[in-house]
């Protein structure tokens, strides 16, 4: 009961609402550290997608994800690891095309 007041407390505070995607692959490329690493997009919002990876995602540094023949160029807004080692990503969308 504890975690469900927690969860409708944050949905509250979100500006837009978000969608599940059916856990859409995707490849993120960081283009600072030439790194590429795979991920799943858990859900998105029309500003923004959450990812989860199994790498560590630095704040504030630009990233582009691509789902399928959709490329989303956007910037890390927080990265926060998992119980289970894996890592749920905020992306700030700047440009899809």
């Amino acid at each position: 009961m504890h975690n469900l007041t927690k969860e409708t407390t944050v949905a509250e505070q979100r500006a837009e609402p978000r969608y599940e995607t059916g856990d859409c692959i995707a490849q993120i490329l960081m283009a600072e550290e030439e790194i590429t690493c795979e991920g799943v997009v858990m859900d998105v919002s029309r500003s923004g997608l959450r990812l989860r990876t199994d790498c560590h995602l630095k704040d504030d540094r630009m990233v582009t994800v691509r789902v399928g023949h959709i490329t989303v160029a956007g910037r890390v807004r927080y990265c926060q690891r998992n119980q289970d080692g894996t890592f749920d990503t905020g992306v700030l969308i700047c440009d899809i095309k």
